[in-house]
């Protein structure tokens, strides 16, 4: 390769660096983007909950287990 060659790639290298740099902060922005949507979607949350929008609240007990289930035969008591 001659050397005026090599010195081409080189720069060509060089832009693509910054093309990634352009990228990079393109990402940054985006996150931000995300960012304020996540808090408005608290806020709107927040709100809801202040409301009392009548979303029934989760239940932390488990069911009661099902006594009957345990009755039944199963394929390994063959």
């Amino acid at each position: 390769m001659s050397r005026r060659g090599a010195v081409a790639g080189r720069t060509d290298v060089g832009v693509r660096r910054s093309d990634v740099g352009v990228r990079r902060s393109d990402v940054g922005v985006r996150r931000s983007d995300a960012d304020v949507q996540r808090s408005d979607a608290d806020v709107q949350l927040a709100d809801a909950d202040a409301r009392g929008s009548g979303v029934p609240e989760l239940s932390i007990r488990p069911e009661p287990a099902d006594p009957s289930i345990a009755q039944r035969p199963s394929i390994l008591d063959d």
